[in-house]
């Protein structure tokens, strides 16, 4: 039963409402006849059939039915009308619409199927143009937090093993980190189908909900910290020298030979990011990034697409030999694949990706495998027009698109990894713990808010230090080694294979139990505890090699002195 005014139903929408017409009740000849009623106002007739006859007594004329046959172009449907109510009329259970030459007879629950199966048709339609677009961003925001300040010095690191051998050892880091980056995503999906909330943010409070041990988060933190101070070391070391060098340039000093010390320019630059994230809210430095970001991606393909353009003879850059261990494989992981290794992490954000597509199985799969398959693409090309001799890396003989790319991935790097810090050292340090930060993040504080001149000072002064002593030895990479070597294994190696292995074991105790196996404890990472124990097997070696090729220079050099 539904109220009157009635609704009526068109070819076009398929059998479906599509119009409200409001309708007095048609007036009764002496007969019991109902007279038919044209309204040129709607372009449309009502025809009202004969009362049917009813085996009920109706004390109330308002109360006697009659059959209502509405048509509109080539569709009609059947109700009955009582009161004021549309209603199904009492001899005939059945609506009959026609549409587009076809007949359909519907029953009550048939229609409400059908309509409903259209508007969810509609939602669906919607609802997957949605998903795609959700994907996109979530494959994006990957992208972009890994394409940043290190792809420069990418073909420099290149050259060591060739480029055959480089691209292959990116390749078999992309798969590495695809295994780590789903591992991390079952963990977060289950984690929200257990309990029901949304997993947190942070990596740090992400994982100690997994293990549920506060000892491993604080040590967890402790890495991530250290890894953060590493990255922003290299970024320091690699903004000083951008700045002695453009800036004589800009104050038209060049020809006078006049000259800036990098450690000096860097701690310039240092000096004006802390009062940069000492001074402005988290919004502000938010859309800074964020400009640094849109900048660094079109500059980036400014560079790109002519220098692959210029490369004459690719086959013979991919299998030329490299420059210091060519077709030694020991060689090139220990020199190499932690550079390449730190230039690919994106496993941080992951539980934010999750949150991000809904906690989707599938659009996670899809985004994570996507957005994480265009960095490699874009190194590999970007290595391939620069050994290739089709692009210089130098900023003083590279133009205006160069300069663009590297400062816009430094800005947006250096006031990534100050906020990262300064928000954590605010929480473990000075009196924020962890149900105040969450509080402000939900009730949007955290976007006005502005960090704290101690734990601004603490983020930039280590690494500033840090990088002007690498910067005299190892260059400005030996951050990125060092965080690539031993940190990133640890935190994106065998933490989500800990943290997979401890879900799965209790998945496994439930079945026993007596739980049936649901969809919901599909794992997105096949091949059971053999494909965390690959994981496990692979970043435990590649620290140890990394730690012995280490201990052997350190013998070398030693035994040389």
């Amino acid at each position: 039963i539904v109220p009157s005014p009635c609704l009526s139903f068109s070819p076009q929408s398929g059998g479906r409402p599509t119009s409200v017409v409001s309708k007095p009740p048609p007036s009764s000849s002496s007969d019991g006849t109902s007279h038919a009623v044209t309204s040129k106002k709607r372009s449309r007739t009502e025809l009202h059939a004969p009362t049917p006859p009813s085996t009920h007594h109706h004390p109330h004329p308002s109360s006697t039915m009659y059959s209502s046959i509405i048509a509109d172009d080539d569709s009609s449907s059947v109700f009955s009308r009582s009161g004021g109510l549309e209603v199904l009329h009492p001899h005939s259970h059945k609506f009959s619409s026609t549409s587009l030459g076809m007949t359909y007879d519907l029953t009550v629950d048939e229609y409400i199927t059908v309509v409903d199966g259209d508007r969810s048709s509609r939602s669906s339609s919607r609802s997957n143009n949605n998903g795609l677009m959700d994907i996109l961003s979530a494959a994006l925001l990957i992208t972009g937090n890994t394409v940043g300040a290190g792809t420069m010095v990418l073909p420099n690191v290149a050259a060591g093993p060739g480029l055959g051998m480089s691209t292959a050892l990116l390749a078999g880091i992309y798969c590495i980190n695809l295994v780590s980056g789903l591992l991390l995503a079952e963990v977060a999906i289950k984690q929200h189908e257990s309990s029901g909330g949304d997993v947190p943010s942070s990596f740090k409070e992400f994982a100690e909900s997994s293990l549920q041990c506060s000892t491993t988060a604080n040590c967890i933190s402790s890495i991530s910290i250290f890894v953060n101070w590493c990255v922003l070391a290299f970024a320091l070391t690699r903004a000083g020298e951008l700045a002695s060098t453009l800036l004589p340039n800009l104050a038209g000093l060049a020809d006078s030979g006049l000259s800036l010390d990098p450690t000096l320019s860097a701690a310039g630059v240092a000096t004006v990011l802390t009062g940069l994230v000492g001074t402005q809210s988290n919004q502000s430095l938010s859309r800074v990034a964020s400009a640094a970001v849109t900048v660094l991606f079109a500059s980036f393909a400014g560079l790109l697409l002519p220098g692959l353009a210029t490369v004459h003879d690719p086959i013979g850059a991919f299998l030329s030999p490299g420059t210091i261990c060519s077709g030694d494989v020991g060689c090139a992981l220990s020199t190499a694949a932690p550079i390449f290794l730190s230039t690919m992490i994106y496993q941080n954000i992951v539980p934010s990706v999750t949150k991000l597509l809904n906690y989707d199985r599938q659009r996670t799969t899809v985004a994570i495998t996507c957005g994480s398959a265009v960095p490699l693409m874009v190194y590999t090309a970007f290595n391939l027009s620069v050994l290739g001799g089709g692009l210089t890396t130098s900023v003083s003989s590279g133009g205006p698109i160069l300069t663009a790319f590297v400062t816009a991935s430094l800005v947006g790097s250096s006031i990534a990894g100050v906020m990262s810090l300064s928000e954590e050292f605010d929480n473990v340090l000075f009196n924020k713990d962890g149900d105040e930060a969450q509080e402000e993040r939900e009730d949007g504080a955290a976007a006005a808010s502005t960090a704290s001149l101690n734990s601004v000072l603490l983020a930039v002064g280590p690494p500033l230090l840090a990088g002007s002593a690498l910067a005299s030895g190892g260059g400005a990479t030996a951050a990125l080694d060092i965080a690539g070597g031993y940190c990133s294994p640890l935190l994106y190696g065998l933490l989500p294979v800990v943290m997979a292995a401890k879900q799965r074991n209790g998945d496994r105790v439930k079945s026993q139990d007596g739980y049936s196996d649901s969809p919901q404890t599909r794992n997105l990472v096949p091949g059971g505890m053999a494909s965390l124990g690959v994981l496990g097997t692979a970043s435990t070696g590649f620290i140890l090699q990394k730690l012995a090729s280490d201990v052997g220079d350190v013998v070398s050099s030693v035994g040389l002195a």
